[in-house]
């Protein structure tokens, strides 16, 4: 692997990660692999009540990121699904945004790695990630984490996801 570096995205990063957020929209071959954010999901993206976001760098310039949503995030569906139902204890794994001249060189799987090294010091119980079920590299990142696949299903918002899980507990 290239001289790339991982590390926390901070506030500080806020333009590289909207420019890499818009050019990977922009860019994607199919719309409905990503589920676009909303302003307001975008402003609250260095608030850590609500995610974390980890990143890859190419010299300055971030090339990817995988972000992990907390329990203010995790749409209640998903606790009814899975039958969980001790609050805050689930959070997602996702934001998954790759420039596309640097897909297919392990970065996604670095960073999901060290996503999930951070949740377990978060000390979440359950992990789940929300993929589309034709999206091969994603859903490859997370079956090589050891998620289980609960199966496949319409998110309350519409989007047709395969819906992993995985009990740290």
């Amino acid at each position: 692997m290239n001289n790339f570096v991982f590390k926390r995205i901070f506030k500080e990063d806020e333009k590289q990660v909207r420019d890499l957020v818009n050019n990977v929209f922009e860019n994607i071959e199919r719309k409905d692999f990503l589920i676009p954010w909303t302003e307001e999901q975008m402003n609250r993206f260095f608030n850590t009540d609500y995610s974390f976001l980890l990143g890859a760098y190419d010299g300055n310039k971030l090339i990817a990121m995988s972000q992990i949503f907390t329990q203010r995030e995790i749409e209640q569906e998903y606790y009814d699904i899975l039958n969980i139902s001790k609050s805050k204890s689930i959070c997602e794994l996702g934001g998954f945004l790759v420039l596309s001249e640097y897909r297919n060189k392990g970065i996604m799987t670095k960073l999901s790695k060290m996503s999930c090294e951070l949740i377990n010091e978060l000390n979440f119980d359950y992990i789940i990630s929300t993929i589309h079920p034709e999206n091969i590299a994603s859903n490859k990142i997370v079956q090589k984490l050891d998620f289980d696949l609960y199966g496949t299903l319409t998110t309350q918002s519409g989007f047709l996801r395969n819906l992993y899980w995985k009990k740290l507990i």
